[in-house]
């Protein structure tokens, strides 16, 4: 097995494999000798292999000279296009691309091709966002590049490329998207938010947070746009879609909901921007909402009838509009919004006073530079932001003191007698206070913490000014929550923190009108499905169930055959087998603190 160093036109130095039985120069690839009739094509050669990440498959990289510009170009192709047979294109592609061989040579071509054993292995993932090495190191892909050090050469190869992902780029300096864009928002609440939020959005994942979003809504020409594009403009062009359709990477909300999966998996660990939802016709629009934000996609079939590998993703949603997500689920379906739905996707509701300090300029005008200036300035910021962010992440100490700062923020942002549906809000709040303290503490935008604490702060009283529990579904979810914090008696324990004690007071026997189990260890009730009627208080128990369902607190373990969870989950438990049952988790009561006083409240009432 040899190998021959070749000199490309743009003055690389390559190391080529050359199969016995051929002759690799940079003029061309031959058979057996370097003369006219036996050669086979121009410089054509496997580059590299490419393992694809998300089914392990091998893909071969395929280096060429193209014949219009003489530039060395890259070709992608599975493995198995390199046999030799009557139905295969890949020749074709190469010729359609630029490559060039002999007339009539195409299948020795191939067959060349396929003998070469290059000792470059590539790493191909299919959507962008963090990525673990081998290593257990991290990266991040973005379309045009990957941030941090990779122990591998990494690419991101989409399954179906979608031209938006083009404009996820930088075209500028990072002081040009500063003095354009990031100090005039600097001292305006609702622009920094929106700044915050979309700087936020690759934190999820690392913080453990599932998919959610904000929806901006109220009347007509009040800067709804505008606040989008300022957030869009961190990732990439966040040029007014109504201008620019094809260059801007904000979404219009009138596209079908099965087209938002690829778009959503296209925004991986970033914002996905949208825009008009008025436009929305669907009637399942309440479901495509709940599937843009949970990160998965419909359960589909292949031609030979084997199920397909789900479309996932974690995406931020930015949208606006002239109605609330809550309106327009119930003009949609005619039903009410689940509270969960409210509180993934945050309701903000802005005014005519969008932008109160434009350093001296008429509001239209200061308006109208901004969004001229995010369709010019963007892309570097996030750039910067994630090669900070990729460090932290790969240095355990940091990223230890990172999530306990989060934390520290969240509980900061809960008060006292709130009830939990708002608390678990205000992780969407949380995280933007601390993706703004980094941007200020990684000196990308010089803020105040008093800045971004007005910011934060603003949105979180809008949304609370604006935010009720309201509907059925509701009040049997609190009827749930009014049942098991009352009702422990009718619970049996099991795995208890206080064995001896509780075996004592509880033995063997199983309580008078039993509902189900407590689980101690594992923080979880049980209850059995035949008796979750009394529970909530109300025969019709499935919208209850989507309900917890939404609000993260069901616990779910038992999948179907399209690989979807029932609501039902199975345990084990000793004595009694394998037991079906709704498993709710503690955290549906309350917070950590309230949830050990249950705990001890339930021993009380043992005794």
């Amino acid at each position: 097995m040899s190998t021959k160093t070749i000199t490309l036109p743009n003055n690389d130095v390559v190391e080529i494999h050359q199969p016995s039985g051929y002759v690799v120069q940079s003029d061309g690839v031959y058979e057996r000798y370097a003369t006219a009739e036996n050669k086979i094509s121009d410089l054509i050669f496997i580059d590299a292999f490419v393992n694809h990440t998300s089914d392990q498959s091998i893909w071969v990289r395929i280096g060429y000279i193209n014949i219009l510009n003489n530039k060395f170009s890259y070709h992608y192709a599975p493995r198995s296009m390199l046999i030799s047979d009557h139905t295969n294109s890949l020749a074709k592609e190469l010729v359609d691309n630029g490559g060039s061989f002999v007339a009539g040579k195409q299948k020795d071509l191939l067959e060349f091709l396929y003998s070469q054993r290059p000792h470059k292995i590539i790493l191909a993932v299919e959507k962008i966002g963090w990525f673990s090495l081998p290593s257990k190191n991290k990266v991040f892909v973005l379309p045009e590049k990957v941030i941090g050090v990779p122990d591998a050469e990494v690419i991101y190869q989409p399954e179906t490329s979608l031209p938006i992902q083009n404009s996820i780029t930088a075209s500028c300096a990072l002081d040009d998207w500063v003095n354009n864009i990031g100090l005039k928002c600097v001292d305006n609440p609702m622009p920094l938010f929106l700044l915050g939020a979309s700087f936020s959005a690759p934190l999820h994942s690392i913080f453990g947070l599932d998919g959610g979003g904000f929806h901006l809504f109220g009347s007509s020409s009040r800067g709804k746009t505008i606040l989008v594009q300022i957030g869009t403009s961190i990732w990439g062009n966040a040029s007014d879609p109504a201008n620019d359709c094809d260059g801007s990477i904000i979404q219009r909300w009138n596209i079908t909901m099965n087209a938002t999966e690829a778009i959503a998996q296209s925004f991986n660990d970033l914002p996905l921007p949208m825009d008009e939802l008025g436009t929305n016709s669907s009637q399942d629009f309440s479901q495509g909402v709940y599937n843009i934000t949970g990160g998965k996609g419909k359960t589909a079939m292949t031609s030979s009838r084997e199920l397909k590998k789900n479309k996932t993703w974690k995406t931020l949603l930015l949208s606006n509009g002239e109605v609330s997500v809550a309106s327009k689920i119930v003009e949609a379906s005619g039903k009410q919004a689940f509270s969960g739905q409210l509180i993934r996707v945050i309701d903000l509701e802005i005014d005519e006073n969008t932008f109160p300090v434009t350093s001296g300029d008429d509001v239209g005008i200061f308006a109208d530079k901004l969004k001229e200036a995010c369709g010019e300035f963007y892309g570097i910021a996030g750039e910067v932001f994630l090669e900070k962010l990729v460090a932290v992440v790969n240095d355990c100490d940091q990223l230890t003191k990172l999530k306990a700062e989060f934390d520290t923020v969240f509980k900061s942002l809960v008060r006292v007698g709130m009830p939990p549906e708002r608390a678990r809000a205000m992780k969407r709040f949380a995280i933007v206070k601390v993706a703004l303290e980094l941007v200020a503490r990684w000196d990308i935008l010089n803020l105040s913490s008093e800045q971004i604490s007005k910011a934060v702060n603003g949105a979180q009283e809008n949304w609370l000014a604006n935010f009720s529990i309201i509907g059925e579904n509701d009040r049997g979810v609190e009827h749930v929550r009014s049942f098991l914090r009352t009702q422990h008696k009718r619970f049996k324990v099991i795995n208890p923190h206080k064995n001896d004690l509780l075996k004592c007071l509880h033995g063997d026997n199983t309580p008078t009108k039993m509902v189900g189990y407590l689980d101690n260890d594992k923080k979880r009730y049980l209850i059995l499905p035949e008796m979750f009627e009394e529970v909530c208080g109300r025969s019709n128990i499935k919208p209850v169930l989507r309900e917890l369902d939404e609000l993260g607190v069901l616990f779910k373990n038992n999948t179907v055959a399209n690989g979807n969870h029932r609501l039902k989950s199975k345990h084990g438990i000793k004595g009694a087998g394998s037991v079906t049952a709704y498993a709710i988790s503690f955290e549906f009561l309350g917070s950590d603190q309230e949830s050990e006083e249950i705990t001890l409240s339930i021993e009380g009432a043992l005794s």
